[in-house]
């Protein structure tokens, strides 16, 4: 693909990018809430922090396992079968 854009990258994201991103906020936001029990009142926005930062790392390595497998520097054998030619006998 010599045109790149967003629409194409994330038209490209596979479940398991989608996995890795809800994996990641989950985590981020956990630890947010965590790290934030021991002062008062702090548990809250120490979450929502840790939620922006788990969406936000979460949606770039999404992005960048999708950008990986379109320019081949990751395996990619669903892609590779959706789009591969059905051999035809009659051509060969």
């Amino acid at each position: 693909v010599s045109n790149w854009n967003a629409c194409i990258l994330v038209g490209n994201c596979s479940f398991e990018d989608m996995k890795i991103a809800a994996g990641a906020t989950f985590a981020a936001t956990t630890y947010g809430c965590l790290a934030g029990k021991g002062v008062k009142g702090m548990a809250g926005p120490s979450a929502y922090m840790g939620l922006a930062i788990g969406v936000t790392a979460g949606a770039l390595l999404a992005y960048q396992n999708s950008a990986g497998r379109l320019m081949g520097f990751k395996e990619n054998p669903d892609e590779v079968a959706k789009f591969t030619r059905m051999k035809r006998p009659y051509l060969d």
